[in-house]
């Protein structure tokens, strides 16, 4: 599961998706934001990161 996060930490980060796949979160940025900053990010369950910080 992706997301796309629009904007920056500055001005605001808004949103999108989630999306199946990274590439689906991609190309619907490349079609959608040509004038704005955006990264496609994976989703995490909460449980996976809690993990994670165990380690």
């Amino acid at each position: 599961m992706h997301v796309v996060a629009i904007g920056s930490p500055f001005d605001g980060i808004d949103i999108v998706g989630p999306f199946k796949t990274g590439a689906e979160a991609v190309e619907w940025a490349d079609r959608n934001c040509n004038d704005v900053e955006w990264n496609a990010v994976p989703l995490k369950a909460q449980t996976a990161w809690v993990e994670e910080q165990k380690q």
